[in-house]
């Protein structure tokens, strides 16, 4: 699967997790587990309290590596790679339930957003050279190329049937359709974790996957997760923060493109493309950060409002009631401005 481009370029969270407070004289004392690894051509750091110690990362590890055996497009083999080159897959209610779930998730999505998240924009991405290990920037798009390809990468070409007690079909009306879950699928390994643990009683946690964020419960006696998130420049620093919020039970995502660009003859390419244009999206908004009960929703979501721009965004999230954002852009005067949508600032503590 190519999260590493995406992930490693869209990752503008830092995170700032506050252990402890030496002050605090009723802290809780219980320890706090922490945990981490490599995953989706990026990483994935676990902080949770359990009075019994538990080390979970045997386990978190197990999880990773199947949901990269359903999901991942680097993966010849891979239940995702295997319906990108066929018409039609089908598979047991019990198999493969993590590309199942993405599936549904996604199209609820793309409906909600009006198709501008669309994981069956990978052809576009391969086109425009973000499809890659290492980059490889077109010289001059070709209108032709990107009218054709648009005909292709449509979400609404492929179709769940679950009808059957037993069995799930996924169908492509267009075999050419390929689809890829880079913008939804750490958010989603997130919650799946976030889940697991507190099935094992765990209700003190922080999930970072590729830098979406599950979080629930306190870090300390007294403070929820710290996190901050980074100022919008690109040759801003990882330790340059433009606000920190404070997190309980609620997920975070940031996309942003102002580091995720190539430049060709003094021209930028961003890695946000637009599903609708089939053209790289270069707009007022820098960044838009989005809190939602799920880290799947967070992720997908804010790849949608890079794609979808500035005005149009505003106009859509009032209605995702669900949703608090907080949205980073260049004024009218060239400034750096900030936007809270739905409540946002009331998450922010910095």
């Amino acid at each position: 699967m190519n999260f590493r481009n995406l992930l490693i370029l869209s990752s503008l969270i830092i995170l700032g997790w506050q252990c402890s407070n030496p002050t605090d004289k009723n802290q809780n004392q219980t320890n706090l587990i922490r945990l981490n690894g490599k995953t989706m051509g990026s990483g994935y750091n676990v902080s949770y309290r359990d009075s019994l110690n538990r080390n979970f990362q045997p386990q978190i590890d197990s999880f990773l590596q199947e949901l990269n055996r359903q999901v991942s497009t680097y993966d010849s083999s891979s239940i995702i790679s295997q319906l990108n080159t066929n018409k039609l897959l089908a598979w047991s209610n019990t198999e493969n339930s993590h590309l199942t779930a993405l599936l549904l998730i996604s199209k609820q999505i793309y409906t909600n957003t009006n198709g501008y998240f669309n994981p069956a924009v990978k052809p576009l991405v391969n086109y425009w050279g973000f499809g890659y290990k290492t980059k490889k920037p077109i010289e001059t798009a070709d209108p032709k190329v990107v009218d054709s390809l648009l005909q292709i990468v449509d979400f609404q070409k492929i179709s769940i049937d679950s009808n059957s007690k037993d069995s799930i079909f996924i169908r492509k009306t267009e075999p050419r359709t390929q689809v890829e879950f880079n913008a939804i699928a750490p958010g989603y390994a997130a919650d799946k974790i976030a889940e697991w643990l507190m099935e094992k009683g765990i209700n003190d946690f922080l999930v970072e996957i590729g830098g979406e964020i599950r979080a629930k419960g306190k870090s300390s006696a007294q403070f929820g997760w710290k996190v901050g998130i980074n100022r919008p420049s690109p040759d801003a620093g990882l330790e340059e923060l433009q606000a920190v919020v404070e997190l309980n039970d609620i997920s975070l995502a940031t996309s942003g493109n102002y580091r995720s660009f190539y430049e060709k003859d003094g021209k930028k390419y961003v890695h946000t493309i637009n599903p609708k244009t089939g053209y790289t999206e270069q707009n007022s908004l820098l960044s838009a950060s989005v809190f939602a009960p799920t880290a799947a929703e967070a992720d997908a979501y804010a790849t949608s409002f890079m794609a979808m721009g500035l005005e149009k965004s505003s106009e859509l999230i009032p209605k995702l009631t669900s949703l608090k954002v907080f949205l980073i852009f260049v004024d009218e005067k060239g400034e750096i401005s900030e936007r809270y949508i739905n409540g946002a600032e009331k998450l922010f503590v910095e």
